[in-house]
């Protein structure tokens, strides 16, 4: 497994899961053209209106540049996201596959 040496991990709550993911889809090509070069989507066990996204970039620059852009917060606010994200910046330091 290959863990991405740079992420930002998003942690907000939502409305409508099912209208957060589909508007998280379609925002796909503005993801790749701000650097961003994959993504996981989780939410808590018994409660999907809580989601943790993990993006992984290039570097941080990248990654900090995408997380404070208007058209980020727009496509937020559309999606039905109902507060401020938490929002953590890490560098892998190590991880395995069993």
């Amino acid at each position: 497994m290959s863990v991405p040496p740079l992420a930002a991990v998003i942690v907000h709550p939502v409305k409508d899961f099912q209208r957060w993911q589909e508007a998280f889809d379609s925002h796909g090509d503005a993801r790749a053209a701000n650097g961003i070069t994959g993504y996981a989507v989780n939410h808590l066990l018994g409660d999907d209106t809580n989601v943790t996204i993990y993006l992984q970039g290039k570097d941080m620059e990248t990654l900090k540049r995408f997380s404070d852009s208007p058209d980020l917060k727009q496509a937020m606010q559309e999606a039905g996201v109902t507060g401020p994200p938490t929002m953590l910046f890490v560098n892998s330091v190590g991880g395995a596959e069993y």
